[in-house]
């Protein structure tokens, strides 16, 4: 018998017995391989629904469904619909007037069916106005088709697509571009700020040579205390930035590269892991970052990291000799002035330089100048690398083994690189477009050539 259609406020029994149910299944069953999820309405905090508990198994060997399905039978559970095309198994159990009833679909994880019902969950979660709007309408819903249930699902249908649609927006390629841009150049900020305190430590400590007074000496060493907190708080959060573009980094790679989407799980957590909303940002394209025009394949993965390494590359490069001159040019300044000091200062005012001196050093080596060199150096290097069997790969035919090796080196290269210099990127894209131009004239030249028969 049907239960009549009531739409009632939330109740937070319903997960309470939603895991109870879940048990009694999971111990009815336990010889055989499935998931249980909570879906639908009872599923989400504060959103009104019907009494009615849905329940989502996935099951990955579709051959033990039928054991599954006469297991729940044995459950008082009753077999209302039977999908083979999907696959897909529904069944109701309704228990006494005023009790909570239960639907399951039983289905295989990877199906549209299993992956919307988890997807339109998650957006319920985590956007109220949806949720709002999809409690009115089933209330709307409700009170014009009290008595037809298929009334009142058809009317739910358009919403419920829309609402996927969005969703499906929201994990699309030039989306996930704009996100890496966004964390990565949050990242870069936050890594300018961070050298900034350094400096200003460096600076604290060559200003306290030249105070005696204790209460002078104890404001510097607090203000150096607080800029050390700050310097470690900005580090936690530049990790967290930076992690959070790399990972869109490599989503982007395989969904552009390999047309490879992510399960809605995990669309999900990437999508968590954001920190810098783009609401209101324009959407970076697909068209204008990459050159490329290769449909997805090995071939168009390959293009895609040969055109990320060649700007990588270069920005290493290119950053490695902005710090070898800041590093020599600091060097000479220091040693000119220690000569000028030793030559013309008095003994007291030399011991006092000399201390500067070394608080200036000690600016250096905390925030690792040379290492960042090394760092610099190192990156460019690996990075050419990877170019170089860009190239390897691509005569070969772009063999399957060798790019999925390849893109796992990319991306530990990448991620083990240093950000480049801040508005380095801005003053050399002019120059750096000019030799990518150039670059692919060549490629596709050489290409031509030996194409051609002879």
């Amino acid at each position: 018998m049907k239960k009549p259609l009531v739409i009632s406020q939330h109740d937070l029994d319903w997960k309470k017995i939603f895991n109870n149910e879940a048990e009694i299944i999971k111990s009815k069953l336990n010889f055989l391989s499935f998931f249980i999820d909570h879906v639908g309405s009872t599923s989400v905090k504060n959103l009104p629904g019907k009494p009615i508990v849905d329940i989502l198994i996935s099951v990955k060997d579709w051959d033990s469904a039928a054991e599954i399905v006469n297991g729940l039978k044995d459950l008082n559970y009753y077999v209302s619909e039977t999908c083979e095309s999907t696959p897909r198994v529904f069944l109701t159990k309704y228990l006494a007037e005023g009790g909570v009833g239960f639907h399951i679909h039983i289905c295989e994880p990877d199906q549209k069916w299993a992956q919307d019902m988890l997807a339109f969950k998650e957006e319920l979660s985590e956007d109220k106005k949806l949720a709002d709007d999809y409690a009115t309408l089933k209330y709307k819903l409700a009170e014009a088709h009290s008595d037809d249930i298929e009334s009142y699902s058809l009317g739910k249908k358009d919403f419920i697509e829309l609402a996927l649609i969005c969703s499906a927006k929201k994990f699309s390629v030039n989306r996930l571009l704009t996100h890496q841009t966004a964390e990565l150049e949050k990242a870069d900020k936050l890594r300018g700020r961070m050298i900034f305190i350094q400096l200003l430590v460096a600076i604290l400590a060559a200003l306290s040579v030249f105070f005696d007074n204790s209460i002078a000496l104890l404001v510097i060493a607090l203000l150096a205390f607080m800029l050390l907190g700050a310097w470690l708080w900005l580090s936690q959060l530049q990790q967290k930035y930076r992690v959070s573009g790399d990972q869109a980094r490599r989503t982007v790679l395989l969904m552009s590269g390999l047309n490879r989407v992510p399960s809605k799980e995990q669309q999900q957590r990437i999508i968590n892991n954001f920190n810098v909303s783009i609401a209101g940002k324009p959407l970076s394209r697909e068209e204008d970052r990459f050159s490329t025009r290769e449909f997805p394949s090995y071939k168009r993965l390959a293009e895609l990291i040969e055109e990320s390494a060649f700007w990588t590359s270069d920005l290493q490069h290119a950053s490695a000799t902005v710090m070898n001159f800041v590093l020599w040019t600091s060097l000479v300044i220091a040693f000119s002035l220690s000569v000028a000091a030793i030559i013309s200062a008095t003994h007291e005012w030399l011991i006092s330089i000399y201390r500067v001196f070394l608080a200036i050093m000690a600016f250096f080596i905390s925030s690792d100048v040379l290492g960042l060199l090394f760092s610099y150096k190192d990156s460019a290097t690996a990075i050419d690398e990877i170019l170089r069997r860009v190239e390897i790969a691509a005569l070969r035919d772009h063999p399957e083994s060798d790019l999925l090796l390849l893109i796992s080196d990319y991306n530990a290269a990448i991620e083990r690189a240093p950000s480049p210099i801040p508005y380095l990127f801005q003053f050399r894209y002019g120059k750096l477009s000019q030799r990518w131009s150039t670059y692919r004239s060549m490629k596709r030249s050489k290409a031509n050539s030996e194409n051609v028969p002879r």
